[in-house]
């Protein structure tokens, strides 16, 4: 994020103003994510995170200090794994289908966290006064917090370890396929390189997942706009 707001020659004032909303805006949206994976774990059986005081949206009890350097330099950092143990989640007779439950609790609490926000921009549009003076702030914290949320999302659902979409993955495929050469080298290594993608596009200014998380993002992106078409109608 600093890399890109200093190529972009930005004022300093303007940075740090950009940062704040930015760290905010991303603190409730990985705060809610983590503890919808806590609260759905909680509720399928297993209370390890609520021993651990995670079912909470407190972004402190989120918050991965080793993460806060390439959240602030590179725009990319991580909350805090929630612990699951797989074993506890017995209120389902499925274990595969509650691990899957679990998995994208996270990204559905960040859907509709963009949805409210969605909302909550056009009831300021509709409801404050143009010339209220912090207006423009709560818009860009409004617009932030969608962007982000969104982009959250597609970006977790990516088949990419340690990532949610491919815990998911990894519990539809056939036990098997699970075993093979590939796939433990792939599981791996693959987080290093993902790491090692996003520093390299974060110092060069070239994103290597845009494309496919645009993909991802669309269907999303479109009912939250949609649902916002929908309330500003209704004014």
């Amino acid at each position: 994020m600093l890399f890109y707001l200093i190529r972009a020659t930005r004022d300093p004032k303007e940075i740090l103003y950009i940062l704040v909303m930015y760290i905010l805006a991303l603190s409730v949206a990985f705060a809610c994510h983590e503890f919808a994976h806590a609260f759905a774990a909680l509720k399928l059986g297993d209370d390890t995170a609520k021993h651990m005081g995670r079912v909470t949206l407190n972004p402190l009890a989120h918050i991965d200090l080793k993460a806060l350097i390439p959240l602030l330099l590179m725009g990319f950092g991580w909350g805090k794994p929630v612990p699951v143990d797989p074993s506890r989640l017995t209120k389902l007779k499925s274990r595969s289908l509650s691990i899957i439950l679990v998995s994208i609790a996270g990204v559905t609490a960040n859907f509709i966290l963009a949805i409210i926000a969605g909302i909550l921009y056009v009831l300021a549009y509709e409801l404050i006064p143009q010339d209220f003076q912090f207006l423009p702030m709560i818009n860009s914290f409004l617009e932030m917090c969608i962007t982000l949320n969104l982009g959250l999302l597609a970006f977790n659902l990516l088949p990419i370890p340690p990532l949610d979409g491919f815990r998911v993955i990894y519990e539809l495929l056939p036990v098997k396929l699970r075993y093979t050469g590939f796939f433990k080298w792939y599981a791996t290594y693959a987080p290093m390189i993902l790491f090692g993608l996003i520093v390299i596009g974060a110092m060069s200014n070239i994103s290597f997942f845009s494309g496919i998380i645009t993909i991802i993002e669309w269907p999303f992106q479109k009912v939250v706009f949609w649902i916002m078409e929908l309330v500003a109608k209704l004014f």
